[in-house]
């Protein structure tokens, strides 16, 4: 009986020994927050139709996500059907992460698709929550600048649109 008891416990102890051990980091994957000063460049075809925006940063899939909501509209007159329009997604993969000497936190998320006929397009984002240095004006919680660069009409076209909002909250319903 104690050797097959010796047995169990050891070919349990091999078998657990073989499984992958799944560690979790205190600092959730998934950060969130809404931002409340939008301004979009004039080049955008969506630039007034915009109402709201919210930045979403995930750590475990490497990706921040900038989401614009837009405005329902229905010309004078007319019947429509009471459907909210899908909202700009722009997803794009992180790319670099720092921590500045003030200690914000930067985080850059970039793609480069100019090779296909596409835009390279950027999202910076800083994070200003731990920010300890004295400044002479109140900087907001988050900070997104969104860059995208194409080939329009035979020459070179640039648009920078910046976003500020509230702080960097962790999302723990999408881990």
């Amino acid at each position: 009986m104690k050797s097959k008891f010796i047995m169990a416990v050891s070919f349990l102890g091999l078998v657990g020994a073989q499984l992958p051990a799944q560690a979790r980091s205190l600092m959730p994957p998934v950060w969130s927050a809404e931002l409340t000063r939008i301004h979009l460049d004039e080049q955008l075809p969506y630039k007034d139709s915009v109402v709201g925006a919210e930045i979403e940063i995930n750590y475990a899939a490497r990706k921040a996500t900038l989401t614009l909501m837009r405005k329902f509209s229905c010309p004078v007159g007319q019947f429509c059907a009471q459907v909210m329009p899908m909202p700009i997604v722009i997803e794009l993969p992180i790319v670099d992460r720092n921590v500045d000497e003030c200690g914000s936190k930067l985080i850059k998320a970039a793609k480069d698709l100019r090779r296909v006929d596409g835009a390279l397009q950027t999202l910076a984002i800083r994070d200003n929550t731990a920010n300890h240095c004295p400044s002479f004006v109140a900087r907001p919680a988050t900070e997104v600048i969104m860059k995208s660069e194409y080939h329009g009409r035979g020459r070179p076209m640039s648009t920078r649109s910046t976003f500020e909002g509230e702080a960097l909250r962790p999302v723990y319903n999408k881990m």
